[in-house]
Formats: structure tokens, C-alpha cells, sequence
């Protein structure tokens, strides 16, 4: 009798443990996955700078060469995560056909489902980038459809391209970088015949993060984007790019450094000598109120400014922002960090 009883409470346990199990797996499949905290849905760490984006995904694809966020719903990655390091002699991979279906995801997307639509099928993780950074094997898997978004041609094809392109000499520059890169969706939604929602712009972040303040490139350029126009036209702040898309990125970094960095605005693309990589801005306002009070005997002090630039960087306050000293005429990267140096010794 004892034996009996005791076998019917297991029992209950086991189906209780049963129904609990079911509900999670409801709960999962509905909502997704949120990443509440970084690095323990990723068995390769080296993707991220600063963290996981935070945020919903229905899936987290772990690739050879780079990671993803991917959402059944919209039949889109949400976001891309990799690093990039320099290689003295890439070698280039044939490149396949066609793409393949992504048995990991519930969406299945499938190569005919871009055909005939107009767009082009766009790598997030680009397949030159992956296959010199990390070989074939890694390449063919920037060919899975999980790893693509509709792109206009005109988009994938130019401005796109070039950005990829000058992600490998920043790396080849810089020795590694990393790249958060995705689509951008507004409140109207566009499909294509076989239910693939069409982006309305995409980001890329460019992170070198050698030292405690990391250097960023970020960028949204719509899929309207024209022929021929500059990269530096859609430069963005990471802010920006959390709002329209609901991440949160570089989570890990300190609170301060974080604000500086994703309230920036870029004001140029990077030089090929880290060296002379425009110094970021100080955590604090109070090198800001130096630079304002400055008179121009103060300017004059600093190594290498003469009379004129003195002059020029008095006609120029108030400053609302560090880097507004580049918009000074004559003023230079090393000058700049002179400035900073004199002013600013503690940032």
C-alpha cells in the first residue's frame, strides 16, 4: 500500500514537472527570447563588444563566424554579431550558387522566396569578410537564409558594398573590430509575396575597442539610399539606432563611457593609423567649460597653436560638443589631442 501510494505521487510530480515543462515551451515559442543579461546564450564570446544586444529574438544562431538574432515573425535577422581581424593573405572561396534554408529557425525562409521580387538577397554577415576572417566552412554559412534581408539593389549592390569593403581595411588597419549590423522596421509594414518583411533602412556599428574607450563608427542608410551618395550622409548615433529598433547595445561598458559613446554622432570616417584615430570625448562637462572660458592667451599656450589658431578657436566658442574643435580650420588630429591634453588632463 505504501509502495503504491508512494508511486502515485511520483507520478503526480512527473506529470506536474510535465505541464510545467509544456508552458515554458509555449511561453518560449510566443515570446521569444529576451536577453536580459549578456554572454550566456552564445558559446563564442569573441562576436560581441561590450555584451549581447539586449532585446527579443526568437532565436540566437551560433554560426563559425559570426552570431545571430534572428525573429520567426518578421523572416528576418534582427541583428549580426562578428568580429573582424586583420588577414596578410586572404584567400578568397568559390562563391555558392544559392542560398540554403535554415532548418534552425521555425520561418524556413527559403531561396524562391526572393525571386522575382525586386530585391536583392542581402548578407548581414558578409560572405568576402567571413570567408577570409574564418574559411569556407564559415562562409557557406553566411549562405544560410537566416542570415538575410531584403535589400534594394542599388543598396546591396553600392553604397552597402563599399561600407563592407571598408570594414576590412579598417581591420587590416586596426589588427580586430567588431560589427553589430541589421535591419530597421517602421510602424508600416511591407512584405514580400511570400511574407518576408522588407527593412526600411539598416545600421552597422563599427567598434575598435582597443583601450578603455572604444573607438565607434555607426551608421543607418535607407533602402531609398541614391547612387553615389557619400557614407558619410548617414552617419547616426547608437542611440538613435536603439530606439528604432529596441536593443540595447554595448550594455557592458560603464555607464558613463556608455553615454558618451552611444550619444555621439560620428563626424568622419576613420584614417588607417590607429595612432591618429580622433580622440573621444571626455566623460565629464568640465573640459567643456574650460574649452568655453578659454581666452586666447590660454589657446596660445597649448604646443602648436599659433596666433591665428588661437584667434580662430576663441571665434569659435561656444562649443556645444568636444568634437566641434574639428570644425575649427587648421586644427588637426594632433593639435586637437594637444588641446585636450592641456585642458582636459584628467579625462
Amino acid at each position: 500500500m505504501n509502495q503504491l501510494r508512494i508511486r502515485t505521487l511520483a507520478t503526480m510530480k512527473e506529470r506536474l514537472l510535465l505541464w510545467c515543462l509544456i508552458i515554458i515551451a509555449v511561453l518560449i515559442t510566443s515570446l521569444g527570447v529576451c536577453v536580459f543579461a549578456s554572454g550566456g546564450l552564445s558559446t563564442n564570446s569573441t562576436f560581441y563588444y561590450a555584451g549581447v544586444p539586449l532585446g527579443i529574438v526568437d532565436e540566437i544562431l551560433v554560426n563559425d563566424g559570426f552570431s545571430i538574432g534572428y525573429s520567426d515573425s518578421r523572416e528576418d535577422p534582427l541583428w549580426v554579431c562578428y568580429e573582424v581581424f586583420a588577414v596578410s593573405n586572404p584567400i578568397s572561396h568559390v562563391r555558392p550558387s544559392k542560398f540554403k534554408v535554415d532548418l534552425r529557425t521555425v520561418a524556413r525562409v527559403s531561396y524562391q522566396d526572393y525571386t522575382y521580387s525586386g530585391y536583392d538577397r542581402g548578407h548581414m554577415a558578409p560572405n568576402t569578410t567571413i570567408d577570409h576572417c574564418y574559411g569556407q566552412y564559415a562562409q557557406l554559412e553566411t549562405f544560410y537564409m537566416s542570415n538575410v534581408c531584403a535589400q534594394t539593389p542599388t543598396l546591396n549592390r553600392g553604397i552597402w558594398a563599399v561600407l563592407e569593403s571598408k570594414v576590412r581595411d579598417w581591420a587590416n588597419a586596426f589588427q580586430k573590430i567588431w560589427i553589430i549590423t541589421g535591419p530597421i522596421f517602421d510602424n508600416s509594414m511591407e512584405t514580400l509575396a511570400s511574407g518576408v518583411e522588407i527593412p526600411d533602412a539598416f545600421y552597422k556599428i563599427v567598434v575598435y575597442g582597443d583601450g578603455a574607450f572604444p573607438h565607434v563608427l555607426s551608421f543607418v542608410i535607407p533602402q531609398d539610399v541614391v547612387s553615389g551618395t557619400q557614407l558619410t550622409s548617414w552617419f547616426a548615433s547608437i542611440d538613435e539606432i536603439e530606439r528604432r529598433t529596441g536593443f540595447d547595445f554595448l550594455s557592458l561598458l560603464s555607464d558613463d563611457i556608455e553615454n558618451i559613446v552611444e550619444s555621439t554622432v560620428p563626424t568622419r570616417l576613420w584614417i588607417t593609423r590607429p595612432a591618429l584615430l580622433p580622440p573621444p570625448s571626455p566623460p565629464t562637462s568640465l573640459c567643456l567649460d574650460k574649452l568655453n572660458a578659454a581666452t586666447y592667451s590660454n589657446f596660445h599656450a597649448v604646443y602648436g597653436i599659433g596666433e591665428v589658431l588661437a584667434r580662430r578657436l576663441v571665434d569659435a566658442q561656444p562649443y556645444a560638443s568636444i568634437d566641434d574643435l574639428d570644425n575649427v580650420s587648421g586644427i588637426g588630429v594632433k593639435r586637437m589631442q594637444a588641446i585636450l591634453d592641456y585642458f582636459c588632463p584628467d579625462r
